[in-house]
């Protein structure tokens, strides 16, 4: 790119270029004994840079002014007689600024390095961009007391700002607390007034000719950024700075009661209407601050910074009794919620316990009917088993009875099968011995005539012959085996008379009692239920039927 060569009196001066970016120089480039380390701005007052100093090895603001700068008449003695002001103001508020020069016919101040609050809120204009356009009255309030003190020293120090807007206060962080800076002191006088005020007043016409499609292009020596500084820069103007007339201290105060009512309201533009008609939640301390120091004429604004502050300490005062009575009412309110709440509870508890009490009751009887039920049941088949073991007993002991018939029949069965097989040898022996001795002794015969007589004795072998005695041991034990088979034949008809009365008693029995066809047989007398139906006992209770005895069967 070319290097254009700009007048300074007679002197020829080679101008560094400016690149697309329209900054002067990039990282790396040297200013003098200065880095360039990146490039944190530019507007209409020129170009700033955090720099290295390589000597030192300490970082600083660079601000370069316009190309032009010097080319004005009077520029250089201007800027030396400001710059020795600039560097003299030494205040907390305000950026320090303590060197100047010039570097390859570019003039520059040095200032101190502000880090801002983060990476990308370094100024007020910033921090109101971040929170919508306006910023809480205490955080104000905090701001601009510290921008007054700065602006009071000054003032005492014979230094007006001339340019001061949201973009020109800096901010640092220290700890939880915000601290202010005003940089850029004294720049426009010492540019000069009537410049910067051509200068606005080029980039207005440049914007509204854009606005309206005019295709004519404006020359100027000025960029967008710069143009929109410039705007900025008229925009915060008092009156008496936009005619070209002597300013003194209150033209400040003016463009502070301009900032004030920007970034409480929110609005681009004053109107006639009041901070606090446009925001309710300001306290209305702010509507008279605004008013006295936006008054078109500088003698109806505060006299000082000073006055302007203690009228803003006083606000603050108001703002920090207005939250501590929003704070109460809020404290109250949730009070007042918690009461609330508390009683809702209290009555929500309540309405439980009632439910559970309820409820509880509820499974208290559901169980106790349950249990009833239970307990029914039990009963119902106690009394059941207790019936299907009565008739288990009874009909084993039925059986029980019907098995030892039939043992007893079995033995009587097997004594007369002995004693007719005892007969039949004894019979056997009897006709082998006739055989042997019927023509000698008859004992058969011999037996039924001795027998018929009562008197005689049985014979013995004392009193028989030798014959006879041989077969009296046989006489004398048929004689008792007869008599004992008597005695069992009498025993055995005593039996079976027992026996047939016992039968007849229960075919008497059984005559009241009906079979089904499952071989159940029931009373008929109570039908099977073991109880009258129409009898009652002396207790109102069925009678029990006397023939099964109650148990319904037989």
């Amino acid at each position: 790119m070319s290097k254009p060569e700009v007048s300074i009196g007679n002197m020829k001066t080679e101008v560094t270029s400016i690149d697309d970016s329209g900054f002067s120089f990039t990282v790396g480039d040297m200013i003098g004994q200065y880095e360039v380390l990146s490039q944190l701005g530019r507007g209409g007052m020129g170009e700033v840079y955090k720099v290295l100093h390589t000597t030192l090895e300490l970082e600083y603001a660079l601000k370069l002014l316009p190309v032009d700068f010097s080319a004005r008449s009077g520029a250089l003695t201007r800027f030396k007689d400001e710059a020795k002001v600039m560097a003299r103001l030494n205040h907390p508020n305000i950026v320090k600024v303590d060197e100047f020069g010039e570097t390859n016919d570019r003039y520059w101040l040095r200032m101190e390095l502000m880090d801002g609050i983060s990476d990308d809120c370094v100024s007020l204009e910033d921090l109101v961009r971040e929170n919508d356009g306006y910023l809480d009255q205490g955080l104000v309030a905090k701001l601009m007391i510290q921008v007054l003190d700065g602006l009071e020293y000054a003032h005492k120090h014979g230094a007006i700002h001339r340019d001061l807007k949201p973009a020109n206060i800096l901010l640092n962080k220290s700890g939880s607390e915000i601290n202010v800076k005003i940089s850029d002191f004294g720049l426009v006088k010492l540019a000069g007034d009537e410049w910067v005020r051509d200068q606005a007043e080029l980039s207005m016409n440049m914007s509204i000719s854009e606005s309206i499609g005019d295709m004519k292009t404006v020359e100027a020596t000025i960029n967008g950024t710069s143009t929109n500084a410039l705007l900025g820069t008229y925009a915060y103007m008092s009156p008496e700075q936009k005619r070209g007339d002597e300013l003194d201290s209150r033209s400040d105060l003016y463009s502070i009661g301009l900032i004030l009512f920007k970034i409480l309201t929110g609005e681009a533009d004053p109107s006639f209407e009041l901070p606090s008609d446009i925001n309710s939640d300001l306290v209305k301390d702010w509507d008279e601050i605004v008013k006295k120091s936006m008054a078109n004429k500088a003698e109806r604004r505060y006299a000082t910074a000073a006055k302007m502050q203690d009228k803003i300490k006083t606000t603050l005062i108001s703002i920090y009794k207005k939250e501590e009575q929003q704070k109460e009412r809020i404290e109250k309110e949730h009070q007042e919620d918690k009461e609330r709440k508390h009683l809702e509870d209290w009555a929500t508890q309540k309405t439980e316990e009632k439910t559970k009490q309820a409820e509880t009751e509820n499974f208290h009887r559901e169980e106790e009917k349950r249990w009833l039920e239970a307990e029914a049941k039990r009963e119902r088949i106690s009394e059941e088993q207790q019936k299907v073991k009565a008739a288990t007993k009874k009909e084993k002991k039925q059986k029980s009875g019907s098995k030892k018939k039939k043992i007893i029949i079995l033995a009587i069965i097997l004594f007369a099968l002995i004693a007719g097989i005892i007969s039949i040898n004894a019979y056997r022996a009897s006709i082998r011995s006739k055989q042997v001795n019927a023509k000698k002794f008859n004992p058969d015969k011999w037996i039924m005539e001795n027998s018929q007589s009562k008197n005689k004795t049985l014979p013995t072998w004392e009193n028989t012959t030798p014959i006879e005695s041989k077969h009296v041991t046989t006489q004398n034990k048929r004689i008792v085996e007869a008599k004992r088979i008597a005695e069992e034949k009498k025993r055995q008809a005593d039996a079976k008379k027992t026996a047939e009365a016992k039968r007849q008693a229960e075919e008497k029995s059984l005559a009241n009692l009906r079979t089904y066809s499952d071989g159940k047989t029931l009373c008929k007398t109570c039908d099977g239920k073991g109880k009258f139906k129409d009898i009652m006992d002396d207790s109102g209770n069925p009678a029990i039927c006397p023939v099964c005895e109650g148990r319904g069967g037989k």
